[in-house]
Parts: structure tokens; sequence; C-alpha cells
């Protein structure tokens, strides 16, 4: 389409969709200043194709319906037809359902059921059959997740005789939902009513296809009309009221004869309503289904063995999507072994095994999985990210680049790959490549909060924390109930010493999402800072209440004690946090360190020696021991550490102060001259080498220096009662230095 005006009125922005009958363009209605979408479509020239899209266009004109999409504006240019729509920003329920599972409580399924059987019904209403109902074609508006129902293109009009529906024998529709009449091209009043419950029953299983999906047409057509799907509560593993009343209403819906099976989307739509399936009169049925049994057992007998071990793998392949969406990973790890003694081929069932295991961090257990997965499935993306995650876990970066790369060769859409990636590529401070990354992610799927959320804390990373704040801000519209936008947005606050604004927000994260108890152990920082010590207590004791056996819990409660010179109790605690994880480092040094100030050296020193074996390049290690070696004296063991620290960071001024001191306490000036000078260049703010610098000078009798560095450290914010007496001195030695 041209880039310019189209129609004098729609200036086309971009591709947002593509189908087998044509393309769906972002368009800006110039005349109102509102976007659009206009669906282009391919059609053969000849009568029958230009009747369907008119009459798509009259459906949606007459249907006037809050979930049902509204049609615009129709028009010819260049012999393509279009047909104009509201722009609706959200997620078709197919993705909400492949890319968020388990992300709703039954509750909000149901509101979101219950809309989408309403704008079934007044589709029904205006004697339509959509005919075409699925996930893709329903999008969920956001903020909210409103359904709106999406093309009409190839609903079919109910006239008084039900004769004018089932001449043509076509087979129009998406297979995996569709009635069992339409598989044999024809058509009820309530053919909808079985798609709507097909969908529901993949909805309310967070199932990422259709309940009767079987890999090819045959075989999923062949169950649509044979097979009968378990109640809904029976595969459900954990009781639930609402699944409960839902389950009578979806079998009921689920009928194979359009006779016996609800008789309305309107129907439906009361009965979900109020949680009650109808009455059924239909005892001649159960009589003619009971004779119908009885005869048909003998050639049931020879099919049981093979129908009952599908039936196993499904009943245990729907149990192994809600226990990975409640992250009960070993009840994943038994389904799937009892597949695979089914089925030792069965790809989906490694893949969740393997899934189980990296969420437990059995890592080998995992690159089993996935290996064999790629054994029997070469083109796997999923399997290909998954191991570049084990390698990612190893630091084994080559090989996680390697596979990453792979995984996005076969699929250039996949979004895991891109955050993990990116996270990675962080984690190697790698910047530009990870917000690469993200921002590529970003182009695919503009509404993605994670996405946002992970560039926001690369940008903070960099310090660039207008365009941080930007992102995280952009992760909360999209998404007002992800709670690590709130999270890492809180943290952002605290870097900028906006606390009030990240408490509220940390406060906000903890409301959207209680088990994410990290949040009470980052809102803790930000109170530390503060000097805000009980509030801090708190909730270091409401997070060690969630996780009794975090190191990083009695870590943070150490260093609050410490902070209050507490360091009896913090060395206490500092020993527990070192008991649950005996490689915590920092616990090391820090315990060293209240070691230190409770003149315990010998305790002290074994610490800092501990943590730099834990952790070789450790800066503060070494600092700290160089520390306690000073203040014991050992000036030659305190100067290898100062030295080593200012290896490890070289534009670090700090072990050029220590050094310095240490330098004045042999007096040897000179060298202290130097190193109060090279920290003062990093740093020429710090107060305390300018006060230090000028106590060199004086040693040195080169008073006027000293005087000015004296000086030049009350200005930075010295305490002038303490720098004064210094610096009349120096005057004083000055004059008496002249007069000679």
């Amino acid at each position: 389409m041209a880039e310019t005006l189209v129609n004098q009125r729609y200036k086309i922005q971009k591709v947002i969709g593509k189908g087998a009958s044509g393309n769906v363009h972002l368009a800006m209605d110039v005349k109102k200043n509102t976007l659009v979408a206009i669906k282009q479509c391919y059609i053969e020239d000849d009568e029958k194709s230009i009747q369907r899209l008119h009459r798509e266009y009259q459906y949606m004109q007459q249907i006037q319906h809050k979930n049902v999409a509204k049609a615009l504006d129709f028009f010819i240019v260049k012999n393509n037809y279009c047909i104009v729509v509201e722009y609706y920003e959200g997620p078709t329920l197919k993705k909400l359902i492949v890319e968020k599972p388990f992300s709703l409580s039954v509750e909000e399924q149901l509101a979101i059921a219950i809309q989408i059987c309403a704008g079934v019904a007044e589709i029904n209403r205006h004697g339509v059959v959509h005919r075409d109902l699925k996930p893709e074609n329903i999008i969920l508006t956001l903020p909210n997740y409103t359904p709106k129902i999406l093309d009409l293109g190839i609903c079919r009009q109910i006239n008084a005789t039900s004769q004018a529906l089932t001449k043509t024998g076509e087979v129009v529709g998406t297979i995996p939902y569709m009635s069992p009449e339409q598989v044999n091209g024809k058509l009820s009043h309530n053919t909808d009513v079985f798609s709507l419950a097909t969908i529901f029953y993949q909805f309310f299983l967070w199932q990422a296809s259709s309940p009767f999906y079987s890999g090819n047409y045959v075989a999923t057509a062949t169950r649509i009309i044979e097979e009968k799907l378990p109640p809904l509560a029976r595969v459900y593993p954990r009781h639930n009221e609402h699944i409960e009343k839902i389950s009578p209403i979806l079998e009921k819906a689920l009928y194979k004869k359009s006779y016996l099976r609800l008789s309305s989307a309107q129907k439906f739509l009361h009965c979900l309503k109020n949680g009650t399936p109808p009455t059924s009169a239909l005892r001649f049925f159960k009589y003619i289904a009971l004779v119908l049994a009885i005869f048909l057992v003998m050639y049931n007998i020879d099919k049981r063995q093979a129908d009952g071990n599908e039936d196993r793998i499904t009943k245990s392949m729907n149990k192994i999507v809600y226990f990975i969406g409640a992250d009960q990973h070993e009840e994943v790890i038994i389904e799937a072994n009892k597949i695979l003694t089914i089925d030792n081929t069965f790809v989906s069932a490694y893949s969740h095994r393997g899934f189980a295991y990296l969420e437990m961090h059995k890592n080998d257990l995992a690159q089993r999985d996935f290996e064999k997965v790629l054994q029997l499935e070469p083109q796997h993306f999923v399997a290909h990210c998954n191991l570049a995650i084990i390698y990612f876990r190893r630091k084994e970066f080559t090989l996680a680049e390697k596979k990453f790369n792979e995984a996005l060769n076969i699929n250039p859409q996949y979004s895991p790959a891109y955050i993990n990636r990116s996270l990675m590529y962080a984690q190697q401070q790698r910047f530009t490549e990870s917000l690469r990354d993200l921002n590529t992610l970003l182009m695919i799927d503009k509404n993605n909060a994670m996405a946002y959320t992970n560039r926001g804390c690369a940008y903070a990373q960099l310090q660039k924390y207008r365009l941080a704040l930007q992102d995280f801000n952009k992760a909360i519209l999209v998404n007002p109930k992800y709670s690590d936008a709130y999270k890492n947005r809180a943290n952002l606050y605290v870097k900028i010493q906006k606390f009030d604004l990240a408490t509220k927000d940390y406060t906000t994260a903890i409301k959207i999402d209680s088990q994410n108890v990290d949040v009470y152990l980052n809102r803790a920082k930000a109170y530390l800072i503060q000097k805000k010590y009980t509030r801090a207590n708190k909730d270091i004791n409401r997070y060690l209440y969630h996780a009794p056996r975090s190191a990083e819990g009695y870590f943070l409660k150490a260093r609050l004690y410490r902070i209050q010179d507490k360091f009896s109790v913090a060395e206490q605690h500092y020993t527990q946090a070192i008991e649950i994880d005996k490689n915590y480092a920092d616990a090391y040094v820090e315990r060293g360190s209240v070691r230190a100030a409770q003149q315990k050296y010998a305790l002290a020193e074994q610490d800092f020696a501990t943590a730099l074996s834990r952790k070789p390049q450790f800066f503060f290690a070494y600092m700290n021991r160089g520390n306690l070696y000073l203040a014991q004296e050992k000036y030659l063991q305190a100067e290898k550490d100062f030295a080593n620290a200012k290896a490890i960071r070289p534009q670090n001024p700090h072990p050029y102060i220590q050094l310095a001191d240490m330098y004045m306490a042999t007096k040897h000036y000179k060298k202290a001259l130097q190193n109060y000078e090279l920290a003062i260049k990093m740093n020429p703010k710090m107060l305390y080498a300018h006060a230090r610098l000028g106590s060199c000078y004086f040693q040195q009798q080169k008073y006027l220096l000293a005087i000015r560095s004296w000086e030049e450290s009350i200005k930075l914010g010295a305490k002038s009662s303490e720098i004064s007496p210094f610096i009349k001195e120096a005057q004083k030695r000055l004059q008496q230095k002249e007069k000679k």
C-alpha cells in the first residue's frame, strides 16, 4: 500500500499482522487523529469472494457490542479491498495463553470468558454464525484485558430454515476449533457454542493449543468427531469451586450432536454467569446412548489399550501444564516419567521434564533431557535456548551465546532467547549488545513489560537514569500488575535518593505479588540508607519468615547491627549467613570487619583470607585486611594488600589514600604526597584526602601548601572547628620561618 494517504485519509505506519487473506496495517486516521487497523484483503476477482468481504464489513457495521471489533470504513484501492476497524492494543488470547501461562486467576479467566461469550451471543442474535472462533481471533485490550472478537470474514447468515447452511458442503474455519458438523461441511445454529467451549477448555487449563489438536488435519478432525474430552474438573489438578461449576457447563457445550448441545451462546452466557448448567430432560437420548454403548462394546475392546494410553498421556500433559504454572516441579517430573514409560520418543515430556530440572537448578539432568529433545527434533528452538541458559549459569558464555544464536536462527521471534541473551551480555558488561537484544525484542513485541524492565535495568547500570525511568514507566503502563517493574523502579529511586517514591513502589510490588519476597529485602536496604533501622528490621524479619534459609537475609540483618555498632550481635548473624552459604565472600569480609572492631585480629585475618580464597580478586577483602594490618603496624603486609586493591580497581581513589596514610605512619612523606595527589586527581571533592594532604605538607614544613589544602577541605564540608587550629599553627610556623 502507498506510503502517502490511502483513500485520502489513512497514513500507513507499519504491518501489524499477516494472514492467508492479506496483511493488517496500523494506520493513522488523519481526519480523527486516531490509530486504526486496515485489513487489506488479497481476494480473487470473483463475485463470491467480493460478497464475502462485503458481508464481513456489513456484519461488523450491524453488530455494535463492546466485545466485538467495530468496523469504521470500507474502500477499494488499486484492486485491494480494505476494511478499516478500530485499533486495539493488547495481546491475543493465544499469545496470553502461550507466553504468560497462569498469569490470571480463575476468577479473572471466567470474567474474560463471560465477555467473549457475550460478544458471540450478540453476533448470533443478529442471525450470524462466526464459524472461525479461535484464540488468535480474540484480542485482549489493555489495560484490563477486555476481549474483542475479530475477523468476521467467514460468518454465515442463519435464515429461518437451516437448509441453506448445509447446502455447500464446504469446510470453512480453523480445524482444531471446529464443531463436528463443521468438520463434515455442515453448520448449525449453535456451531459457535462448541468452538467457544473448546477455547474455554484450553484457556482454563492454559494449554498451548486446542485440546483436540493432534498434529495434522485428519487426526484432529477425527478427535473432534469421536473423542469426548474428560471433564474439566477431573483434569484440573487442584480443587477450585469455579472450575467445579464451569466443568459441567463445558460438558454440555461440547456435545457432538448439535441438538444435545447448549442451544445458544446466550444460553451458554447465562450458565457461565450463574455458575449452573442447564437442566436436562433428554432421557430418550440417554437411552439411545446406552443402547449404542452396549452395541459398540466389542468394537471398542480392540481400541481400548491404544485409546487408554493416549488418554493417560493427555491427562499427564494437562497436569504438567498446570504444575509448571504452579511451580510444582517434582510433580512435573513424575507426570513426564509416566508419559515416557508409555512413549519414550515423546518430545514434550523430555522438554517439560528438562524445564522442571532447570527450575530446580539440577542443570546436568536438565541438559540430558534437552539434548535428548534435540536428538529427536533438531529444530526445537526452545531446547536450544534452555541449553544456552544452562551454559549461562555455568558461565560458559561462548557455548551459551552459540546456543542462543541457534535458537534465534530457527525462530527469530522467540522472546525468551532475546531476554536471556541480553541478561548474559549485561552480566559480561556488554551493555551495547544487551540493549540491542532488548530493542529487537521490543520491535517484535512492543507490549513486553519484561523487556522494558530489563532495558531499564541496563540503562540504570549505565547511569542513564532518565532513560531507565522511562522504561520502567512504560513497563508499568503495558502491564500494571508486573511487580518486577515496580521493584526495579523502586531500586532506581533509591539510587537517585527519592526514598518516598521508592517505598511506595516497593509496597505496590508486594501487594501485586506477595510471593516476591525479595522486595522486602530491597525495601529494607532502602530503609538502612535512610537510617530507619526499626522499619528495616521489620522488613528483614518478614523476608526471613518466608525465606528462613536465606544467607542474604542474615547478611543484611548483620549489617543492620554493624551500622549501629552492635558488633557482637552482628557477628552472630554473619556467622548464620556463612553457615548457610560457605562461599559467601561478602559475609566473610564483613564478619572480619566486626571482629577487627572487637580487636579479634587473628579471627578477622582468617575471615579475610577465606574471602580471598573464595573470590581472589575481591577488592574489599584486600582493603579491609590492609586496614587490619595497618592497625597492627604490619606495614609491609598492609602495603602489599593496598597495592593489590589498587591493581584491581586502578581508578578507585581509596587504595591510594590508605597507602598514603600508611606512608604517613612510616614517615615516608614523599610517597604519601604522591598517593594523596593521585586520589584527589581521581576525585577532587574528597575532603578527607585534602585534609590529609595538608597534614603531609605540614610534616614537610610546606606550610603555605598545607594551609591551602586545609582550607579546601573546609570548602568541601570539613568542620572548621576541627581544621582551624591546624591552619593557625601552620600560619604561626610560616611567620616564624619568614622571620628567620
